[in-house]
């Protein structure tokens, strides 16, 4: 037989027991020091009768694929995939790639943290090292196949700003999108624009003045530098 747990001591194999017998045994809690498993194949873990927790103590973070891939020098290397499929008709209820809800708890403080929601970055370490392609710090991405046919009710959105949010006081601003100025290092690159927008869809953006309205009708607030600015908007299309 082959060999699967090198190692791992009686602890890991009375483990591998409790889960092996079925869901028709007793519960059963299993608590154990330090423990490295390493599988030479696939590996699975499936709950099958209720919610699978997977929680630190304290301040301990948990690391999914937290290593370097010193090996392959060919295909993506993906730090985790995250892939639920609806394989049956939903009368309620959808589904949801991820959650992240970082909370703190009613009566307790940051005095001074913030709370994040996500926090991402695309990291190139130290100096030397091109990249052939682009760096993103977040890419999202809308798509059907091919001759698509299905009727979606609601709205199709890239990113969607919520707010439900009730405080005694901001002392900065309320905003929904806060761009950095770039910080001054070595080599340092600054942005092109603020926004690109690739070629022009008709109706929707162009570049040359003909396509512009000229019946003026509201605008759109935004502040540079600390500084009110207002971008006019127009009621008549181009």
């Amino acid at each position: 037989m082959k060999k699967i747990f090198q190692g791992l001591g009686l602890g890991l194999i009375a483990l591998a027991l409790v889960v092996g017998v079925g869901a028709g045994t007793a519960d059963a809690a299993l608590t154990l020091g330090a423990l490295t498993v390493t599988s030479d194949g696939a590996l699975t873990i499936t709950s099958t009768a209720a919610a699978m927790s997977l929680n630190g103590t304290l301040t301990n973070t948990i690391k999914l694929n937290s290593r370097t891939d010193s090996t392959s020098t060919t295909g993506d290397f993906i730090g985790a995939q995250i892939k639920p499929g609806v394989g049956v008709t939903k009368t309620t209820g959808g589904v949801t790639g991820v959650e992240i809800s970082p909370r703190v708890n009613n009566t307790f403080e940051l005095t001074t943290g913030s709370v994040i929601g996500a926090h991402i970055d695309a990291y190139l370490k130290g100096t030397t090292g091109d990249i052939g392609g682009d760096v993103r710090g977040a890419q999202i991405e809308l798509v059907t196949d091919d001759a698509g046919a299905r009727t979606i009710t609601g709205d199709v959105t890239g990113l969607r700003f919520r707010s439900a949010f009730s405080a005694t006081a901001i002392t900065g601003n309320f905003q929904a999108i806060k761009i950095e100025a770039p910080e001054t290092q070595t080599n340092s690159q600054t942005y092109d624009s603020v926004l690109t927008l690739t070629s022009t869809v008709a109706g929707v953006w162009d570049d040359t003045d003909a396509d512009s309205g000229d019946t003026e009708a509201g605008y759109i607030k935004v502040l540079v530098n600390g500084n009110a600015r207002y971008i006019q908007l127009y009621s008549d299309a181009p």
